[in-house]
């Protein structure tokens, strides 16, 4: 990502409408690259500034750690998708690989038979 890919992506940032598919891309870019994180961070403040005059929910005026715990919170949300998506992928491999041995265990059991044959022929078994 570039440092000008970045710097229009700061308002979805904000906004929470920033795509899925480059939060991660624009989290790793900002933390790497010192001079887009401080255009996020001065976003960011003004932001929060903003939000606290109309909400007064905001108790610290730490803005850079409010930034860092933003973007972590953001990044733990993409890990648990991508955990969420590998475990989908892997119970639907299971279910597929259930299914094919139950299709092979009823329509051909000679077919199987040979196959253990084969594997228990092999040197090293």
């Amino acid at each position: 990502m570039t440092c000008a890919e970045a710097e229009r992506l700061v308002p979805a940032y904000l906004n929470n409408e920033i795509p899925q598919e480059k939060l991660e891309e624009f989290i790793l870019h900002v933390k790497s690259c010192p001079s887009c994180y401080d255009e996020l961070e001065t976003y960011f403040t003004i932001y929060l500034a903003i939000q606290y005059l109309d909400d007064d929910k905001y108790s610290s005026y730490n803005m850079k750690k409010l930034l860092e715990e933003d973007l972590h919170r953001k990044e733990a949300g993409i890990r648990k998708r991508r955990r969420l998506h590998y475990c989908f992928g892997g119970t639907v491999l299971l279910s597929e690989m259930i299914l094919l041995g139950i299709f092979f265990w009823v329509s051909a059991p000679e077919m199987l038979e040979d196959i253990w044959n084969w594997i228990t022929m092999m040197p090293g078994v």
